[in-house]
């Protein structure tokens, strides 16, 4: 496993994965900032770098709350960026980041994951970034979602972040 303390979004990718796969990447911490808040900021990061790269990115978060929480982080978490997005179940064709519970949108190529689950139809997806924080149960939750993209033939890249 490679480290870094980035949040590297370029397709450029040094993974054994076939073209036609997603990439996939893991960002974990060690700090001790409180977790929740580790991984909403570092959503608005990831999401930040990748909307800048042309992405149309759907962020999954665990509860109603986390969508509300980042709904407003990514209004504010830095002077002079815009991230437009809606939370939303559904599809919105002309929105480039959208935010809910469910997996299921079709129109993103790229997968933001701060959700403890294994995210259905993974395959569509161009990119999927997942964020592990310091609590234990995203990190149990995160071990197996690494073991499960590993079985299924991914080679999940991993980068430290603060």
């Amino acid at each position: 496993m490679a480290s870094t303390d980035s949040t590297n979004t370029s397709d450029n990718s040094s993974t054994d994965a076939p073209k036609d796969t997603p990439r996939v990447d893991f960002y974990v911490t060690k700090a001790k900032t409180p977790a929740p808040q580790f991984a909403l900021e570092t959503a608005c990061r990831i999401a930040d770098k990748a909307f800048s790269a042309g992405h149309r990115i759907h962020i999954c978060l665990e509860d109603a709350n986390e969508c509300e929480k980042l709904d407003a982080l990514l209004w504010t978490f830095r002077d002079g960026s815009f991230i437009p997005h809606e939370v939303s179940d559904s599809p919105i064709e002309n929105c480039p980041v959208t935010l809910s519970t469910s997996i299921s949108l079709e129109h993103s190529d790229m997968l933001l994951n701060i959700a403890h689950k294994v995210p259905e139809n993974f395959m569509r997806f161009q990119r999927i970034a997942e964020v592990i924080n310091n609590q234990p149960e995203s990190v149990v939750a995160g071990r197996e979602r690494y073991r499960f993209y590993r079985e299924n033939g991914l080679n999940p890249q991993h980068h430290e972040v603060s």
